[in-house]
């Protein structure tokens, strides 16, 4: 038992250390190699959850696994295994690392949130002529017009494709007729 607790700790270990590597490649302009750090790093804390044995303590294993998941943009298995270590952090008694956890998947739902806004603003871009890009800019200023949820996403989302084919099929439109 004890040589099965070192080897999930060194592999945690090494999923912390491969988590520091991808975030030094994004650091440094490199960020086509940080997924490959967060896999290996997703990698070895799995290998540690298998093999570690009963009474060990794998909250920090489930920490870093729900960040290198949060790294791979898998936001909700991240959130799953953040909630995983928070619960394995209150059971094993240590309240403080439990508030911690708390904390930080408040964190990661903010990251969750302006990710998806990101998407949906390089998806507007993407498929946009200027005057739509300027109605989505004042739209997007206005808070009231669209809250915050999953639904107003998606239903922002089609408005876009829709507002964009409208762009499309009438630039079409007035190409013919000239």
């Amino acid at each position: 038992a004890e040589e099965k607790a070192t080897v999930a700790t060194l592999l945690s270990n090494s999923a912390m250390a491969l988590l520091r590597l991808a975030a030094e490649h994004i650091e440094k302009m490199r960020p086509a190699e940080a997924p490959a750090r967060y896999r290996d790093a997703l990698d070895h804390c799995e290998k540690a959850l298998v093999g570690a044995p009963q009474g060990f303590d794998v909250s920090k294993v489930y920490y870093r696994k729900a960040l290198a998941l949060e790294g791979l943009k898998r936001f909700d298995e991240a959130r799953g295994a953040m909630e995983t270590g928070r619960r394995e952090a209150k059971a094993s008694g240590d309240a403080e690392a439990a508030a911690r956890l708390q904390k930080e998947l408040k964190r990661l739902e903010r990251s969750q949130r302006s990710h998806d806004e990101e998407l949906e603003a390089a998806a507007a871009r993407r498929y946009m002529t200027e005057p739509d890009l300027a109605r989505v800019s004042s739209a997007r200023a206005q808070p009231q017009m669209f809250a915050p949820d999953a639904s107003s996403r998606v239903q922002f989302g089609n408005h876009m494709f829709q507002l964009a084919a409208g762009s499309r099929r009438a630039s079409e439109s007035a190409a013919s007729l000239a």
